[in-house]
C-alpha cells in the first residue's frame, strides 16, 4: 500500500509522535495577589551568596541553596560552591555542602558532598573548571 508522498506504508515504518501534556509544558501561575516575578510571601528568601575561602587566583563563594530534611525531621540548608575568579564564575555542578571547603593545593579545593543534611563522599575540586572528582567511597 502506498501513501499520498508516495512511500509504502505498513508494519515496517515506526512512527514516534512527542505529545506535550499541558503539566510538563506549562508554567504555573502565580496566586492572584503575587505581582508577576515575585516569589509568594510564605516562600523562604534565598541566602545570599556568601565568600568562603580565598584561593590562589581567585574565591570561593557558597552560592545557591536548597532546604535539606534528615530522617528524623531536623532541617539544615544545602549550598552549592562557586568558584569567581579573573575568568568569570564557574559553578561546580551537583555538589551541596554545609562545609566551608579546604584547600589541597594551587588548583584544587576539598569538599564534602551533603544529602539530606547527612555527610557524603569527598570530592577534589579543580579551581580551574570547577569539576568535582570523588575522591572516597
Amino acid at each position: 500500500m502506498t501513501n499520498k508522498a508516495g512511500r509504502k506504508s505498513g508494519s515496517g515504518g515506526v512512527l514516534v509522535i512527542l505529545l506535550c501534556g499541558t503539566s510538563a509544558c506549562e508554567r504555573a501561575a502565580p496566586p492572584p495577589d503575587t505581582p508577576a516575578g515575585q516569589a509568594p510571601a510564605d516562600a523562604p528568601a534565598a541566602p545570599p551568596a556568601v565568600r568562603v575561602l580565598t584561593v590562589a587566583g581567585g574565591e570561593v563563594w557558597f552560592g545557591d541553596a536548597r532546604e535539606g530534611q534528615d530522617s528524623s525531621g531536623g532541617r539544615c540548608v544545602e549550598r552549592t560552591l562557586e568558584i569567581r575568579g579573573p575568568a568569570g564564575r564557574r559553578i561546580v555542578p551537583l555538589l551541596y555542602t554545609l562545609d566551608t571547603p579546604t584547600v589541597v593545593d594551587d588548583s584544587t579545593i576539598r569538599a564534602r558532598l551533603f544529602t539530606n543534611c547527612q555527610p557524603g563522599p569527598t570530592y577534589r575540586v579543580d579551581l580551574r573548571t570547577g569539576l568535582p572528582v570523588r575522591k572516597d567511597p
